[in-house]
């Protein structure tokens, strides 16, 4: 190839990349961002016919994208084997691998080898995409079906690709994040507004109340405390949940509306219609140390 053949398809490649570039920053979730990376690879990387993400989870494999079966039951058989180039790039974090050609003997991964050829894998090439914690390890993974089809140029191209698909898988990863943030912040927000109506309670009461319901029910409460609300509401107004207080209820004893005076009780010394202000809607001091022992019923506040 001639030096200004060579500048032409560098050229070509750099506006392939800018454009991926743009493409993956604009999708919407996750998931469309790495079905995105694999198809640009294919569509970027000379000689490459099929790609795949493979992701290792608490030792486990997924596949989190491919363009066709091929990458999907190389991740399969890699699993089953616990062995093979994609696999062990995920596991050690091995930068990038290259194998040339899979129609000759692989001593590193002799069952692997010998199971793709028969699928009709000439060469593969992958890298290290990302890391999302000690036990979440990602590898892109280009397959050919020819023999010697990755060179150097293309391992050059196929490095700058998983550079730029890292960068926006860990945008959309914490886009994904921040809506999952928002949302949880509203549910708590609600969550609160309903101890504070129900049980009389101020903000900061309702809220501890509401983190003791969470660890009760063994629920992290910044990321899903829907399941904590329930106990609330869903049995009736009548219904407590535990580690709430006690407190008085004018129509459970018969009362409606403003308690009356008693005939010839002891007027207030403030003069006539004067009336002391109502008890507390909560004993002083709560939450007591053990809610369900500690907690009392409150008599109704009579003038």
């Amino acid at each position: 190839m001639s030096e200004a053949s060579e500048v032409a398809e560098w050229k070509k490649l750099a506006t392939g990349l800018a454009d991926m570039a743009r493409d993956l920053l604009a999708q919407e979730s996750v998931q469309n961002t790495l079905d995105r990376i694999v198809g640009h690879a294919v569509d970027l990387v000379d000689g490459c016919d099929a790609a795949g993400i493979l992701v290792l989870r608490g030792g486990k494999v997924q596949t989190m994208a491919a363009t066709d079966n091929v990458a999907r039951a190389s991740d399969h058989k890699q699993a089953q084997l616990r062995s093979g180039p994609c696999f062990d790039a995920a596991y050690h974090k091995q930068q990038v691998y290259r194998l040339a050609d899979l129609t000759t003997a692989e001593h590193r991964w002799p069952d692997y080898a010998s199971w793709a050829r028969e699928l009709g894998v000439g060469s593969m090439m992958g890298f290290l995409l990302y890391t999302a914690g000690e036990d979440d390890l990602g590898a892109l993974n280009l397959y050919s079906k020819r023999p010697d089809a990755f060179g150097d140029r293309s391992e050059q191209a196929g490095w700058i690709l998983a550079s730029h698909a890292a960068v926006a898988l860990s945008s959309a990863h914490t886009t994904a994040q921040l809506h999952e943030a928002i949302g949880s912040r509203q549910d708590v927000g609600a969550a609160i507004g309903i101890l504070m109506e129900r049980y009389r309670l101020d903000e900061r009461a309702a809220f501890d109340l509401l983190a003791r319901l969470s660890q009760h029910h063994n629920i992290k409460l910044v990321r899903s405390p829907g399941p904590s609300t329930p106990p609330v509401s869903s049995r009736g107004a009548g219904h407590r949940p535990r580690g709430a207080p006690r407190v008085a209820d004018p129509a459970a004893s018969g009362r409606t509306g403003r308690p009356s005076r008693r005939r010839g009780s002891r007027r207030s010394p403030a003069g006539p219609g004067h009336r002391s202000p109502p008890a507390p809607a909560t004993p002083a001091g709560w939450p007591p140390p053990d809610p369900a022992a500690g907690a009392r019923r409150v008599p109704p506040a009579r003038l």
